[in-house]
């Protein structure tokens, strides 16, 4: 398999509106960011609706066929199962891929958290260092992060970063080198899941 998405986003899914907004109003504004550069990026209510699909084997070869994984951070991605798969993954892809690329001129990120609630000590561990813009002024009344100008100026270093990434991933490929192992090598890793208590049980799922 070769490189085919831009970056996979990671995000929790919500019932309610601000994690929904939040979604939409970072992935358009980087779609549109990064369109002058690459066709797609990897969002699984866009691309998981085919019947019969493996989800465990379809997310593993999503994320190994992106350039970058964003995680869209709430204190409450780290008790969601799959998003720590999700996560686990991309961070041993990522430990592979700068061991390959050897440049220290990629911030040593292929991984890219924003956060929109929390602090950065509800990070995981492994993406403290990592962490790329503080979204927490995003609200439901002001959700357009191209209005706001730190938060657009994110946007576009983000993609930036990924479309550097990607020139030098070219480079090796057209060389020959295989980025991605063969379908039934995919596998999500396993990982560790913080329990968080919640006040509406029956409201939450990831």
């Amino acid at each position: 398999m070769a490189i085919r998405y831009a970056c996979f986003v990671s995000y929790v899914h919500g019932n309610g509106q601000l994690l929904q907004s939040f979604k939409e109003a970072v992935t358009n504004a980087l779609r549109d960011e990064l369109e002058a550069f690459f066709d797609e990026l990897w969002i699984d209510k866009e691309m998981l609706d085919v019947p019969g699909q493996d989800l465990e084997s379809t997310l593993a070869q999503a994320i190994c066929q992106s350039v970058c994984v964003v995680v869209l951070f709430v204190p409450k991605y780290s008790s969601r199962e799959w998003c720590m798969r999700e996560l686990a993954t991309a961070l041993r892809i990522e430990k592979e891929r700068l061991a390959q690329l050897k440049s220290t001129n990629l911030r040593q990120s292929l991984v890219i958290p924003i956060m929109l609630r929390g602090e950065e000590d509800d990070l995981p561990a492994e993406l403290r260092s990592k962490l790329w813009g503080d979204f927490r002024a995003f609200s439901l009344r002001n959700p357009d992060v191209v209005k706001d100008e730190q938060q657009y100026k994110t946007i576009q270093d983000i993609a930036k970063h990924i479309y550097k990434v990607y020139k030098q991933m070219e480079d090796l490929e057209r060389a020959g080198h295989k980025w991605c192992p063969d379908d039934e090598k995919c596998t999500l890793a396993a990982a560790t899941v913080t329990p968080r208590t919640t006040l509406f049980p029956n409201r939450e799922r990831a």
